[in-house]
């Protein structure tokens, strides 16, 4: 019986044990469980995030132009593009990120982006997976595409000319609810956590479209 209560004791012991080196690993080592999609994320730049200045009394917040706001999502050639066309995509191993500085019409049904245009500007026409896990096949089967045009806004025929049911002033982030969905690991790691990093320097000055 002593036997037995001696290897419960210790069972116990090494199932804390086990708890708390994760615990001692995060104390000792100040690992930021962010610090991954910031190294996967290209358009992370770290400090230049923050819009908050510090006076010698109190914090003062900064409101930074939409367009410098936008620019910050991109970089190199990829800025150069959305400076020139106002349209810009950039993909890596793990997401496709598409950033529009100009007016846009979303339909839903249709898992369609209008970018509303001039006749005079070149044509866009993009077809892109929002899922932040673009290496895996079996995820990607779950997530529909969204089409990216632009039509001339001064033809009546163009399909994204009808009326729009709401209208928004700030900017709009389309990611998908497909992927692996349901699962609470992947909802935070492929969704909610790239979604952070996407939109925080909006601070909050966003709406978020599924579809």
């Amino acid at each position: 019986m002593v036997k037995e209560q001696q290897k419960l004791v210790i069972g116990a012991t090494s199932l804390a044990f086990l708890l708390l080196l994760p615990l001692l690993y995060v104390a000792c080592f100040h690992v930021n469980p962010l610090e991954s999609w910031k190294h996967k994320l290209t358009n992370w730049r770290g400090n230049d995030q923050i819009s908050i200045k510090k006076t010698n009394s109190s914090m003062e917040e900064v409101n930074y132009p939409l367009e410098f706001q936008l620019r910050r999502l991109v970089r190199g050639e990829d800025r150069i593009k959305l400076d020139n066309t106002g349209f810009s995509c950039h993909s890596d191993l793990h997401s496709d990120l598409c950033v529009v500085n100009k007016p846009v019409k979303v339909d839903k049904n249709a898992s369609t982006v209008y970018i509303i245009s001039y006749s005079n500007q070149s044509q866009v026409e993009r077809l892109i997976k929002p899922y932040a896990l673009q290496d895996d096949q079996t995820a990607m089967k779950w997530v529909s595409p969204v089409r990216i045009l632009n039509e001339d806004s001064t033809s009546t025929s163009s399909s994204s000319m009808a009326p729009c049911r709401f209208t928004h002033d700030v900017p709009a982030v389309v990611f998908s609810s497909g992927g692996f969905t349901g699962n609470q690991f992947h909802e935070i790691d492929e969704i909610i956590i790239p979604l952070f990093i996407t939109t925080r320097h909006f601070r909050s000055r966003s709406e978020v479209c599924h579809h």
